[in-house]
């Protein structure tokens, strides 16, 4: 069932948290969105964007990050992944698989790709 967005009040941007071994840590992912939501008080997270250097992160881990915000948020608070990719495919399904786990929102950015060209002729 979709989540209303709650467009208002505070939403932040937020890191990704990795073990020391360099996996992903998705029960550090669950702990800080129950502190966002629960001590913070904020209305929304970004997440899987510039400052969680999604293009460092393997389509598998966005969708493991998404997947954990989304779990533990439980509604409490609104989610929005960047899902820009370089690829359009990847980027819809990484939009749908979002939307599937129960994102409230997505965020598509320019492409890094096209620099140098002005956005209309890229549109």
């Amino acid at each position: 069932m979709p989540m209303d967005l709650r467009a208002g009040g505070v939403w932040i941007a937020v890191h990704t948290p990795f073990l020391g071994d360099g996996a992903l840590d998705e029960d550090g992912i669950q702990f800080n969105i129950h502190r966002y939501a629960d001590d913070l008080g904020v209305q929304g997270v970004f997440f899987n964007g510039l400052v969680a250097e999604h293009w460092a992160l393997t389509l598998d881990e966005r969708k493991r990050i998404a997947a954990a915000s989304a779990k533990a948020a439980r509604g409490r608070i609104s989610l929005s992944p960047n899902c820009t990719h370089h690829s359009l495919a990847e980027t819809i399904d990484l939009a749908r698989h979002a939307e599937a786990v129960g994102c409230t929102a997505a965020q598509i950015v320019k492409s890094l790709v096209f620099r140098g060209v002005q956005m209309d002729e890229a549109i």
